[in-house]
């Protein structure tokens, strides 16, 4: 077998390999992802941001009310 066979045949091996390797990383990047982020990753942020406030409005709201109770409970245990 010459030389140029067993270039040619490993330059074919090698572009097809690459080749594959090139529409994965294309279709990954340009196809996949995009509509993970567009249907999946938003919405979960946005969702994680409506609990966030959430949670911080209960947590301000516990904290109001704790002292309210606090300061009617020691109104009418200490100044009765």
């Amino acid at each position: 077998m010459p030389v140029g066979a067993v270039l040619e045949i490993t330059y074919n091996v090698v572009s097809t390999v690459l080749g594959a390797v090139w529409s994965f990383i294309y279709w990954f990047y340009f196809v996949f992802l995009p509509i993970i982020i567009k249907y999946i990753a938003i919405p979960l942020f946005v969702l994680g941001v409506i609990l966030a406030i959430a949670f911080a409005g209960g947590t301000v709201l516990f904290t109001i009310a704790f002292f309210i109770f606090i300061y009617f409970f020691i109104k009418y245990t200490i100044f009765v």
